[in-house]
């Protein structure tokens, strides 16, 4: 089969699509996306413009630079070869902001049969932008949109220039004690669980310290955390290597005993859904496929678990009690309602353009304390007392005067670390990592082992406090995990390995 050496595009092999680690985009997916961008992210938002009678202040100018953003981070999707494919670094940013998009608001799907009564409107319910007019908010929308362009300029001028990244075959050996490692983990992190919530005062006692936010009930228990989450992370390790671990109903207690812990440990929803998630990568990777069908299903169950489970914690906010007639009292248009109510909420409350506005106006700038924190994560505070905090916390205790934390996203962390400059360059090393990361998958074709660790880095790192956090949470243990079960050799000699420009 054909391999050209010189990609017109990406600067990497071009490969035929059965060929292809990334998993080819195909011709009806492509299409599918497509469409998307057309109608969802250009067609509608101009009618809407045209034809809606109330305008905030700068909309032409916000439609204008919103239509401009979504065509560069679309780019790689429609202007690069098709063998690019879904799993490659700059494609799966596009995707999983698509996929965030619908989940945090899945009633933009049917955008077009709503009309607004005013286009535009920036609503603000708590924080000191309440104050603020539209034309005043209207205006901080395009200054954080610009600040978005600059920030995939910095991914893109990282990816293509870092042209001197060097890449690795990495050993791989088949594992021998894939089940007799992984089980024992799993059954060791239930029993460690029960443990845990045992110490706390019960089930109830511990859901109820959810309503003080979740650096204030748990922040100080994240090795225990890990530890936990080890259970779960055996789980995907067993399912990447065993092909036929569906066929194990061993293996089904194990997935539905490990994924829920993701919401006990700390009430995070979210987690459930990328648990599934990692699960359905590890799927796509190995079979080089789109299971469209378990797409749809996870989607599905998502909705409903996100709605349920955030009505659940939030019946704990102000009190001492956990509602749990929430959990018999289920039905779908219960849960959709719920959810998308949560979202609207969320969505109001605005940390992006309130950290965007007051972050540095009123506390100065952080120089990179967020990002030290991430990478010290493994420090506990018992040691270090004053060890930074998250983005998120800076912006709920020090601009909202709330116990739990309001997270803005990447770009605006960025900013207010660093300024202008700061989003640039934290977002060109961020592209180099990717470059670095797509050529890797290149070079490891095959190696069930890196297929695991490339999907661990290539979701859940994010240059942000709670990326780094996140990521080194998973892959340190998922190393551990594929030395223990003997999927990487003992030791590796840095000196020995194959090196790949």
């Amino acid at each position: 089969m054909a391999l050209t050496l010189n990609h017109p595009a990406i600067g990497v092999p071009s490969l035929e699509e059965e060929q292809n680690p990334y998993v080819s985009i195909s011709y009806e997916y492509l299409v599918l996306i497509f469409l998307y961008f057309v109608l969802y992210e250009a067609l509608v938002p101009l009618l809407k413009l045209l034809f809606v009678e109330t305008l905030v202040p700068y909309s032409y100018t916000r439609y204008t630079l919103n239509l401009l953003y979504k065509t560069l981070l679309f780019a790689p999707i429609f202007f690069f070869r098709r063998e690019v494919g879904f799993l490659h670094p700059l494609v799966f940013i596009v995707l999983l902001s698509v996929a965030q998009s619908i989940m945090e608001g899945p009633e933009q799907l049917i955008s077009f049969l709503i009309l607004e009564p005013m286009y535009g409107k920036v609503e603000v319910t708590s924080g000191p932008l309440t104050v603020y007019n539209q034309a005043e908010l209207s205006f901080l929308e395009i200054k954080l949109v610009l600040l978005n362009i600059l920030s995939l300029v910095g991914i893109y001028a990282g990816y293509f220039t870092s042209i001197k990244l060097k890449t690795f075959n990495l050993p791989y050996w088949r594992p021998k004690r894939l089940k007799s490692v992984t089980i024992p983990i799993i059954l060791l992190s239930l029993a460690w669980l029960v443990l845990y919530v045992q110490s706390r005062g019960g089930i109830t006692a511990h859901f109820s310290t959810f309503g003080l936010g979740r650096e204030n009930a748990v922040g100080e228990d994240g090795v225990i955390h890990v530890l936990i989450n080890f259970g779960y992370l055996a789980t995907l390790i067993w399912f990447a290597f065993d092909d036929k671990a569906y066929k194990n109903p061993i293996f089904w207690l194990a997935l539905a005993t490990t994924i829920p812990t993701q919401f006990i440990l700390r009430g995070s929803r979210s987690s459930i859904v990328f648990a599934a998630l990692l699960f359905l990568l590890i799927y796509i990777i190995k079979n080089r496929n789109i299971p469209t069908v378990r797409i749809l299903i996870v989607a599905f169950i998502a909705v409903n678990a996100l709605g349920v489970l955030g009505a659940l914690r939030k019946s704990t906010f102000g009190s001492n009690q956990v509602n749990w007639e929430i959990l018999t009292d289920f039905s779908f248009s219960t849960a959709l309602d719920l959810y998308i109510k949560d979202t609207e909420h969320r969505d109001t409350q605005q940390p992006d353009l309130t950290a965007l506005e007051k972050g540095i106006q009123s506390e100065g700038m952080l120089w990179g304390k967020t990002y030290l924190g991430g990478l010290f994560f493994f420090v506990p505070r018992v040691v270090w007392e004053n060890k930074p905090h998250s983005i998120g916390y800076y912006t709920g205790t020090l601009l909202y005067g709330s116990a739990g934390g309001k997270p803005p996203g990447d770009v605006v962390e960025a900013y207010w670390n660093f300024h202008i400059v700061g989003v640039f360059f934290v977002f060109f090393l961020y592209g180099c990592v990717l470059r670095w990361l797509a050529k890797m998958l290149l070079a490891n074709q095959g190696n069930l082992a890196f297929n695991v660790i490339f999907i661990i880095i290539l979701f859940y790192f994010r240059p942000s406090n709670l990326g780094m956090i996140k990521c080194f949470q998973q892959l340190m243990p998922v190393l551990l995990l594929l030395w223990l079960i003997g999927a990487i050799p003992p030791r590796i000699n840095l000196n020995h390995l194959r090196k790949i420009t």
